[in-house]
């Protein structure tokens, strides 16, 4: 599961490390709900007309595979939560 968002970013240079500066971190923003980019790519699939079927298979052989199977690319507990959903968003774009 994913949430589409914009991940936090570090705004903090590596030798301000040295200097015992403050890291600073932009805000995570995600989406209203959990996505599964599976889902998402149905769902611009059947927008689009391609007649294309979608698939989700699994790359035993990735090291992120438990990263992309369980809730590791989730938001953290701090995301802002906003916009709509994908589907929502696709039936804007129309």
């Amino acid at each position: 599961m994913t949430r589409v968002h914009a991940p936090a970013r570090s705004t903090h240079p590596p030798a301000a490390n040295q200097y015992g500066l403050q890291r600073r971190r932009e805000p995570e923003i995600a989406g209203p709900r959990p996505e599964t980019l599976v889902e998402m790519a149905r769902l611009l699939v059947e927008r689009r007309g391609d007649g294309i079927r979608v698939e989700e298979l699994t790359d035993f052989d990735d090291p992120d595979t438990d990263l992309f199977a369980t809730d590791g690319l989730l938001p953290g507990p701090h995301a802002l939560l906003a916009g709509p959903t994908f589907k929502e968003w696709l039936d804007c774009a129309a």
